[in-house]
């Protein structure tokens, strides 16, 4: 049974950490600035190129800790490409305000939700329910032919540019167009094609056995303006394959 932390325990516990909002963040230290220090509450980690991602014991959610900079050949550089309204490098404040983004749109179905719960001395931290995702299922249990078939005459129906077909596993968009209405299918692709890039294996996955994106801040690649509204659809772009 999963116990229920309330934000302000997460925050209690994170509190513990060495966070501060002019701390330099990478994967090179984050472990040792934030995992080490709660190591007592937390089941296991993992991480990418722009966040740490905390499992605590017994929990149905995870936190997840931006990076601000990256360690790569051992040279620290400030990320950049990460506008979210707020600042240049906080790829979780990217995910935030695309789920805004997707419930002006009604897909917010297929993204598991992320929101920041606070600061800890001024550095975010951010929770999202856990996910099961798609890079640990088996793929052979697929009829491949099918799923091949299917998918090809949905991109084809709905004037999917063909490259499309490649950003994805067919498997998980097979997934998609069986569990979800064909509008919004349609919409969700429309809206990873103008908003959404680094979608591999193990940014998609499933929550409560439907598919959804569980990491969607991109990498490097997509620029938020420096405002939105979570209101208006003027920041999203209206392209789409029909």
């Amino acid at each position: 049974m999963s116990r229920v932390y309330t934000d302000k325990e997460i925050l209690s516990i994170f509190n513990k950490t060495e966070l501060h909002k002019d701390i330099k963040l990478s994967t090179w230290n984050w472990t040792k600035i934030v995992y080490e220090k709660i190591k007592p509450y937390c089941s296991s980690l993992s991480e990418g190129c722009s966040k740490g991602v905390i499992f605590l014991k017994d929990a149905d959610f995870v936190i997840k800790v931006p990076f601000n900079t990256n360690d790569e050949d051992n040279w620290l550089m400030d990320f950049t490409g990460a506008i979210n309204a707020v600042n240049h490098w906080d790829y979780c404040a990217v995910e935030e305000a695309l789920y805004k983004l997707a419930k002006v749109k009604g897909i917010e179905a297929c993204f598991l939700p992320i929101y920041e719960i606070g600061k800890i001395n001024g550095y975010p931290i951010y929770k999202q329910p856990i996910g099961d995702i798609f890079a640990c299922k088996g793929i052979m249990k697929y009829d491949h032919e099918k799923v091949e078939t299917t998918t090809n005459n949905f991109y084809k129906q709905h004037k999917v540019p063909s490259e499309f077909k490649y950003r994805l596993p067919l498997e998980w968009v097979y997934d998609v167009i069986l569990a979800y209405p064909t509008h919004l299918v349609v919409d969700l692709l429309s809206f990873i094609k103008n908003n959404i890039t680094d979608l591999h294996s193990a940014n998609i996955g499933y929550y409560k056995n439907k598919p959804v994106i569980i990491d969607y801040a991109g990498f490097n690649e997509y620029s938020y303006p420096s405002s939105y509204s979570d209101s208006s659809e003027e920041y999203y772009s209206t392209q789409s394959y029909l």
